[in-house]
């Protein structure tokens, strides 16, 4: 039961902090450049724009803890697979 509330909380916190990353602004740069073809100002690109399936993951991270909960056995088996495949396709 320890390691089930624990996988819980993990997964909770995983798919909380990469909705919270991805608002977030990840790269801020300062550009100038000729009038006539682009502005001169600052950029800002948000995680959702540098890396849009990690909103993705954090969100399939949070249903997957209602997934663990509602199944069991070879149900909980399969959740557990989705979630595998989603954390690979956060960290690539």
């Amino acid at each position: 039961m320890r390691a089930y509330l624990l996988a819980m909380v993990i997964l909770a916190a995983a798919g909380g902090l990469l909705l919270l990353a991805t608002g977030m602004p990840w790269l801020i740069a300062d550009v100038t450049g000729h009038a006539a073809l682009s502005p001169a100002g600052q950029q800002q690109w948000s995680g959702e724009q540098v890396a849009p399936l990690a909103r993705a993951v954090g969100l399939v991270a949070l249903a997957g803890i209602a997934g663990t909960v509602a199944s069991r056995g070879k149900g909980r088996i399969a959740v557990g697979v989705v979630l595998a495949l989603a954390a690979v396709v956060g960290a690539w």
